[in-house]
């Protein structure tokens, strides 16, 4: 295992209110750390089980002038740890399990009443927190925002990653259930969160890949695969990360010129077994516009903004409240 100086960069605060099973969360960001913050820490590679607290499972940093696609644990706000994907199981326990709600709005989760594994938008108490992360990158870093690519969810049934949206709807932002790979943009400095479903119970390999310009045109890409034990079983079971050709294995590196360690492969657009390929225009795949959704973070001295949203689910309700820009736009469905 390499020596560890664990990131001193700036971070957020971050307030949680219980209320029984379901905590509302506020986080309040201070902003992007600097370039040089943002390289000062290294990344460690030690095996590790996650199943609860605060994480930025896909966090965007720059090492040695190359865009990573890292884990960023912020469990402790004090001590933040970066840490390579393929070391990492996190584990989606059995407090996740609900129910499929009822109605058209949520028919992209499967069919009512049926069972499914839930990381929320909004904290719950004794499940895994997880969100995405670009606030180590500056203007200094890349141009412009970063892809962030779904390109292959293997798995025993489907992933979907959506936004709660008013009323009790939802924004679908990626799914394996229509087709791979999706794509979105994310501006940098954002801090985001939204709701992760997972079709069955199993483990779950997910690989991403973020890429952006850097700041002499040339373009930076890397790509690593996350693995997900959701459900009743032993995560100290389960094997972490993919091989390397999923740019999965540890110490590996993205591309400044514009290739990734998963090459044509993180393109491919396969996906597990939980991807039949027939989703349809009403579950609002990744493919629609939109996509924004409740984070913090950006540049601009905007005043924070309050929004909310609604899930009923298996009879309890579990209330979203999120302060911050919208920043996250939508890039479409990518089939190259």
């Amino acid at each position: 295992m390499r020596s560890v100086t664990r990131s001193a960069g700036v971070v957020g605060v971050l307030a949680l209110v219980a209320t029984g099973l379901v905590s509302v969360g506020a986080v309040a960001e201070s902003g992007p750390a600097s370039a040089a913050e943002a390289a000062a820490g290294d990344v460690l590679d030690e095996r590790i089980v996650i199943d609860g607290g605060h994480v930025d499972a896909i966090a965007g940093k720059m090492v040695s002038g190359k865009l990573r696609t890292l884990f960023k644990d912020s469990r402790n706000p004090a001590d933040v740890i970066w840490r390579e994907p393929s070391s990492v199981v996190l584990h989606v326990n059995p407090k996740a399990k609900e129910k499929v709600p009822a109605g058209r709005a949520y028919s992209f989760l499967g069919k009512t009443g049926s069972d499914f594994w839930l990381i929320p938008q909004v904290q719950k108490q004794g499940v895994v927190w997880a969100g995405w992360n670009t606030e180590a990158l500056g203007s200094g870093d890349l141009k412009g925002p970063v892809d962030m690519k779904l390109t292959k969810v293997d798995g025993p049934g489907p992933l979907a990653i959506w936004e709660t949206a008013g009323l009790g709807g939802a924004h679908v932002l990626y799914s394996s259930e229509d087709g791979l790979p999706d794509t979105r943009k994310v501006d940098l400095g954002v801090h985001a969160h939204a709701n992760w479903g997972f079709g069955a119970e199993g483990v779950y390999s997910v690989t991403f890949q973020l890429s952006g310009t850097l700041p002499n045109g040339r373009t930076t890409s890397d790509t690593r695969t996350y693995t997900f034990a959701v459900g009743d079983i032993d995560p100290g079971a389960v094997t972490p990360g993919g091989g390397d050709r999923d740019g999965g294995s540890p110490g590996g590196t993205g591309d400044a010129d514009g290739g990734s360690d998963s090459g044509s492969r993180a393109d491919s657009g396969s996906t597990g077994s939980g991807s039949s390929g027939g989703g349809s225009a009403a579950t609002g795949g990744g493919d629609r516009p939109g996509g924004s959704l409740a984070h913090t973070g950006g540049a601009a001295a905007i005043p924070l903004a309050l929004s909310a949203g609604v899930l009923v689910l298996g009879g309890a309700a579990a209330v979203g409240i999120s302060r911050g820009r919208r920043r996250m736009a939508p890039a479409g469905k990518d089939h190259r």
